[in-house]
């Protein structure tokens, strides 16, 4: 052993720099390896080789093992794996090298001072050459302790770190998916679907729904108002006081049209600085081309917040798209369904959909020139990850019948049992791409239902639910068809609704995406 003194400004005064090969034993392992294919899942003595795994396996073989009366170093000669092994063990058969340091180096700092030697890639090659070369630095004795005692305290605060970011990450999750439960039972919109206004009348609850989009004012100010009645009349007016003036049209005492033709929603109201404005405003709604303005309004509104008309309308899309085809989804059996709000309905997949499709099953190919397939591994955590691609020409044949358009919902049809059905949204900002056979494309009609709110219910417990109780076991792999997947029934609030559903979910998946950065 040949110590060469540091140089002082590299390294503390006192430690030298040291070859590897003139501080270690070899422990001798002739006969004593385990070939791989002769591992036990349990057994008296675990298995030690060059693989990631700590532990590779067991055997109960005591002629092969290695008494540890002290710690030894494992070197994986191909991998560069190193592992530190302070109990009895066998050596596994496939490039290993178990070494001893001298008792003049503690062997725990020398198991971490290996960590940062730098070996050069050598691919399946062996590398214990090299690293039997390298130098490595050896403080006194007493400091080495020192320095290990320092390593160990800092590792305790690291796992305990480590441990509570876990703690951190699942909490997350819970709480994610707390979120998506309370949105699809409607709660957390429950503030926004109140009534303008609602009254006992005659021991009948009389409701007056809010279609403005907007809650109702507590304060006062000059408001014009339009009131939907139950012939589909609208009643035009002005007040400074809304809440009241809704409950005085509720009790019949707003004025003589309300008390015949009772008012069932509101639709519009504006508020103004003056009387003047609101006077002037309401004059305008009740001139040709403001009456024009509110019957398109109306219409509109009727599609945006009330589902029974929605659900009306998607039948009627059908029908007009299939023609003879069309055939009726069965009804929801909401028997074991959790109740919903009184104000939505329930549908099928299949029918807010112009189409279910499968992916491309042709092999694709590794040139990034082309165009990027999805593949069920690039949907990570309900959003859409292009890494890891494969790609098709972009002169591929096929290209337009399988490219991706913006708000195509994508579920991965086959997967382990816990991953099937993980699903996410395309959207316009993606790169330009197409989608694999694991996959399965939703083309949602996004004029009657929102993609990422479809998205957010298919990951949502109930949407987990539903896709347990239809997948089915193939070569290992769940899987759940496009027919299946059509026939999952899905909460139907109205279009309004369904965009404030998303605006809140939104909103605190952005605050758990900050503490989980």
């Amino acid at each position: 052993m040949n110590p060469r003194e540091m140089r002082k400004d590299n390294s503390p005064q006192g430690w030298a720099l040291i070859s590897i090969k003139d501080m270690i034993d070899k422990i001798p392992l002739t006969g004593k390896k385990l070939k791989r294919q002769d591992y036990l899942e349990t057994g008296d003595f675990p298995v030690i080789d060059q693989g990631q795994d700590f532990i590779g396996g067991y055997t109960n073989n005591d002629d092969l093992s290695i008494v540890c009366r002290s710690p030894v170093i494992v070197f994986g000669d191909h991998t560069k794996i190193i592992k530190y092994v302070d109990f009895d063990f066998v050596a596994g058969a496939d490039g290993v090298k178990v070494i001893r340091p001298l008792r003049l180096f503690d062997s725990k700092l020398f198991f971490y001072f290996l960590q940062v030697v730098q070996l050069p890639e050598k691919g399946y090659a062996r590398h214990f050459q090299y690293l039997e070369k390298s130098d490595i630095p050896l403080p006194p004795l007493p400091e080495q302790h020192r320095i290990v005692a320092k390593i160990e305290e800092l590792f305790t605060k690291l796992d305990a770190g480590v441990e509570a970011l876990k703690k951190i990450k699942t909490q997350i999750k819970r709480y994610r998916q707390a979120v998506l439960k309370y949105a699809f039972e409607g709660k957390l919109t429950e503030e926004w679907r109140l009534p303008a206004g609602r009254q006992a009348k005659n021991g009948v609850e009389i409701v007056v729904k809010n279609f403005s989009g907007k809650p109702i004012p507590k304060y006062k100010k000059h408001f014009v108002y339009v009131l939907e009645c139950e012939d589909k009349s609208l009643y035009k007016g002005h007040t400074t006081d809304l809440r009241k003036r809704i409950k005085d049209h509720i009790e019949d005492t707003g004025s003589e049209w309300t008390k015949t033709h009772h008012p069932v929603a509101l639709i519009h109201f504006e508020e103004f600085a003056d009387e003047k404005g609101a006077v002037e405003k309401e004059r305008y709604f009740k001139s040709g081309i403001g009456r024009e303005w509110l019957k398109k309004l109306q219409q509109q509104k009727e599609l945006e917040y009330d589902t029974k008309a929605l659900l009306e309308k998607i039948k009627e899309e059908q029908k007009n798209q299939l023609g003879k085809k069309y055939k009726e989804l069965p009804p929801v059996d909401t028997m074991e369904l959790p109740k919903l709000p009184n104000e939505w309905e329930r549908t099928r997949i299949g029918n807010i959909s112009d189409a279910i499709q499968y992916g491309t099953s042709e092999k694709a190919i590794g040139d990034t020139t082309g165009i990027p397939v999805i593949r069920m591994g690039n949907i990570q955590n309900g959003k859409l990850i292009f890494e890891n691609l494969k790609y098709f020409p972009m002169n591929w044949s096929k290209l337009n019948d399988y490219i991706l358009q913006d708000g195509d919902v994508l579920f991965n049809r086959t997967n382990s049992a816990e991953l099937v059905g993980k699903t996410a949204v395309y959207k316009m900002p993606h790169p330009k791409a197409v989608f694999a056979s694991y996959l399965i494309r939703v083309k949602v009609k996004r004029m009657l239902y929102n993609s990422d709110l479809l998205s957010y219910f298919i990951n949502s417990v109930y949407g987990r639910s539903y896709i347990s109780s239809v997948v089915s076991q193939q070569v290992g792999q769940a899987n759940v068809n496009g027919t299946k997947l059509s026939f999952m029934p899905i909460p139907l609030p109205s279009i309004s609704e369904q965009r404030k559903i998303f605006e809140e979910i939104e909103q605190r998946f952005s605050v758990a995406d900050e503490v989980n950065v």
